[in-house]
């Protein structure tokens, strides 16, 4: 199949998800900004998706994204062949991926069976919270910030956890 048919498939297939939940995708007419839907949410905020569908049978769980721009209104949907999706806010993965650069600009590859050097896990088991989590999508920013950083403590090393007074403190300093 072509890589445009293969991926076509899988923003439906989102699509479809999401029409399921009752959230209504609007889908651009042009995929000129890597965003292949726009929902919205209550009291007028909204988020991007750019949808990711793996091309080839044989292929590892491999995504890749060029020049992503991750702000807290991105998210990146991974659809593996099983239909199982990875719903990443798009600094979350970010942050997982490896970032190369190249003449076209700079790719991020995030291999979900490749594994955490830091941290010696999988990256699936330690992104294990945003597997077929469509929840995040609608989430208010605030609860959605907290979450994923409840994520992050639960995958990170004992040494490297924070407590929740140093969380709340370093919470506060940023606000």
């Amino acid at each position: 199949m072509h890589t445009a048919a293969i991926g076509k498939q899988g923003e439906l297939f989102v699509f479809g998800e999401l029409l399921q939940r009752g959230i209504v995708p609007y889908v651009p007419l042009v995929d000129m900004e890597g965003v292949d839907a726009i929902i919205r949410l209550d009291a007028g905020c909204y988020r991007e998706i750019q949808v990711k569908k793996l091309e080839k049978q044989k292929d590892v769980r491999w995504y890749q994204v060029r020049n992503l721009r991750a702000s807290e209104h991105l998210f990146i949907i991974c659809v593996e062949r099983d239909d199982t999706v990875w719903v990443f806010p798009s600094r979350i993965f970010q942050k997982f991926a490896t970032k190369s650069e190249t003449r076209s600009g700079i790719i991020y590859d995030l291999n979900l069976d490749g594994r955490s050097q830091r941290r010696g896990r999988t990256r699936k088991d330690l992104l294990a919270p945003y597997r077929n989590n469509w929840n995040l999508l609608i989430m208010a920013t605030e609860a959605l910030d907290d979450l994923i950083a409840m994520y992050e403590s639960m995958a990170a090393p004992e040494e490297e956890s924070l407590s929740l007074e140093q969380y709340k403190r370093l919470r506060a300093q940023s606000v």
